[in-house]
């Protein structure tokens, strides 16, 4: 699950259509600022920048993980 824009994406397909579209649009590229784990989850700071309104910004991605895999994404400003 990934959640981004005020919109919710589920499943892989709808993930994978998220990605490619986000990509195309935003030409986005990060460099990480920060990481800490909570627990099962895990905050990674980010300074993003691209094609968008309010480049770069710096936003952060909150990751939820379980058995190794990436279970929920949310990314806030």
């Amino acid at each position: 699950m990934v959640h981004d824009e005020g919109k919710t994406h589920r499943g892989r397909k709808e993930i994978t259509l998220w990605i490619a579209d986000a990509n195309t649009r935003y030409k986005a590229t990060i460099a990480p600022v920060s990481f800490e784990e909570k627990g099962s989850e895990s905050i990674l700071r980010a300074n993003t920048s691209g094609k968008f309104a309010g480049s770069p910004i710096v936003l952060s991605y909150h990751l939820e993980i379980a058995d190794g895999l990436i279970q929920s994404l949310k990314i806030t400003g």
